[in-house]
């Protein structure tokens, strides 16, 4: 599959069975290199620089995997923050520190035991995988909706503060479409960073 075609052509089912058998498919030393890159290009965006929290995840299915970004943030004395699923389908988000012991949840990602409720007011950004993007911004998530339905619902209640955290998706370079169709729940993202560069988002 080119990393330009368009999914016009393609159902939202298809178009992830393609991408995620390509992202499975890449070897451990591609993801290793793609990690590093990851993390280097991360260092150069001001969003990066100036946050003092982050929220990441934990790579499943062939995600770009974030552990090397999460170590560097420790390093530098940034917060960093994993996600919880909950029962009704959104997420909540516990303190990680180096060390610490995660279980593993339904879908057998590891994340942490919350012992507090951590309000989003706290995260200055939030990384988040995807599927795929396109230059606009429109995304394509595996299609269970927890970070749009923790966002939206989440904007819904607090559209006035100027200090909600920044949304960035993290991927491939290859997971960029052409053109990708976007949904009214769609909440949007502030930029993509991959291990081939970074897409600022005006909206």
């Amino acid at each position: 599959m080119s990393s330009t075609e368009s999914d016009v052509q393609l159902s939202k089912r298809q178009l992830r069975q393609i991408v995620r058998a390509r992202r499975r498919a890449l070897s451990a030393g591609a993801q290793r290199r793609a990690a590093f890159k990851l993390a280097q290009r991360a260092q150069r965006q001001t969003w990066y620089i100036r946050a003092r929290s982050l929220a990441l995840y934990m790579a499943a299915d062939g995600e770009i995997d974030p552990r090397m970004l999460m170590r560097q943030a420790l390093a530098q004395g940034k917060r960093v923050y994993l996600p919880q699923l909950c029962g009704d389908g959104s997420l909540l988000f516990g303190e990680y520190r180096s060390g610490m012991r995660l279980r593993r949840n339904c879908f057998g990602i590891p994340e942490p035991v919350l012992r507090k409720k951590v309000s989003l007011l706290e995260l200055d950004v939030v990384l988040l995988p995807l599927v795929a993007f396109d230059a606009r911004g429109n995304r394509l998530g595996m299609g269970g909706g927890f970070y749009d339905r923790t966002f939206a619902r989440w904007q819904r209640i607090h559209a006035s503060r100027a200090n909600a955290p920044h949304l960035i998706g993290l991927a491939h370079g290859f997971q960029k479409m052409e053109n990708l169709a976007s949904q009214s729940w769609d909440v949007p993202l502030a930029g993509v960073l991959t291990d081939t560069g970074w897409l600022s988002i005006d909206r």
